[in-house]
């Protein structure tokens, strides 16, 4: 029976002895393992992949699956199904450059943000005109005020992106894009008074009907907007977020007998000098604050036109 050193020179013989024995047996070597062709063979190998048929209880998610839902059997569930899906679905925002089309945002998590100016063109008073003039009549003067419009519009570099009704939105991009707006809608004055009011009145008054004026409104607001395809497939169209888009309808619907342009503060610092002052140095817009969303906004109004 062994018995424990008795001293420091005791342990030390020993450990020579050891050394001694192993240098003339040494150990066989270890055995290397063969090369594995995947990530898979050495996790078999070191036995952490479960059974083939595991018993362990699985792990229930802490929160429903919206998109394992089984598939809708009635609209209630067709449509819950679709709201479920645009709650948990991120948003793929695009940065934008230029004015898209319906196709170009993806119908379900696309998006685009876009720094643009939105005019709106509003005929006044329609409902008056409808309930004065036959609806054909009526449909007429429709017509050409939104076809002189959208052409003024696209004539200036901006995109027509909605008709609403008797009013239009047209969007413009681009370092000139306020400019090119305000100078869009000077001239939309001037073909509504000198142009289409002439060409209808002159044709009424041998008809023996009674003159009457075609009264329009025009606001232009500039900003960031985040822009959605919105509907189902098959019919959709975009949707423009953003306060740009929402003040610029609102200041449309303005009216006043000598103001017929409204534009927001941003859109003013930001055009051409010759479009703020006549050339004697008198100053062609009127400062005033416009209740928008609860604030008073500054905005600047004219009844100036530009002649073409």
């Amino acid at each position: 029976m062994s018995r424990p050193f008795e001293s420091e020179h005791d342990a030390l013989l020993n450990a020579l002895m050891l050394q001694r024995k192993l240098a003339v047996n040494p150990p066989p070597p270890v055995p290397l393992l063969p090369f594995k062709n995947s990530l898979e063979d050495l996790l078999r190998d070191a036995m952490v992949f479960p059974p083939a048929k595991s018993t362990l209880p699985m792990l229930e998610p802490t929160k429903p699956n919206p998109f394992a839902y089984p598939k809708p059997t009635n609209l209630n569930e067709e449509l819950t199904a679709d709201v479920n899906q645009i709650i948990y679905r991120w948003l793929n925002i695009q940065e934008g450059r230029v004015v898209p089309t319906p196709e170009a945002v993806a119908l379900v998590g696309g998006a685009t943000k876009l720094e643009a100016t939105f005019l709106y063109a509003d005929l006044a008073n329609s409902s008056i005109l409808a309930s004065e003039f036959d609806h054909s009549t009526t449909a007429k003067i429709i017509r050409a005020f939104l076809l002189s419009m959208s052409k003024l519009i696209t004539q200036h570099g901006g995109k027509i992106v909605s008709f609403d009704g008797d009013r239009v939105l047209g969007v413009f991009v681009g370092p000139r894009k306020n400019t090119m707006a305000v100078k869009c809608a000077l001239k939309m004055r001037y073909a509504v008074e000198n142009i289409i009011n002439h060409k209808f009145q002159a044709h009424f008054s041998k008809l023996g009907q009674r003159p009457f004026d075609i009264i329009h409104g025009v606001g232009i607001d500039s900003g960031q907007v985040l822009i959605v395809r919105v509907g189902h497939k098959g019919s959709n169209d975009l949707s423009w977020i953003g306060r740009a888009p929402n003040l610029a309808a609102k200041l449309s619907s303005v009216r006043e007998t000598d103001y017929k342009l409204y534009i927001s503060e941003a859109v003013f610092v930001d055009i051409d000098g010759s479009l703020k002052n006549a050339p004697d140095g008198e100053m062609l817009w009127e400062y005033l604050t416009f209740s928008f969303g609860g604030d008073q906004v500054p905005v600047y109004r004219t009844k100036h036109r530009l002649a073409f």
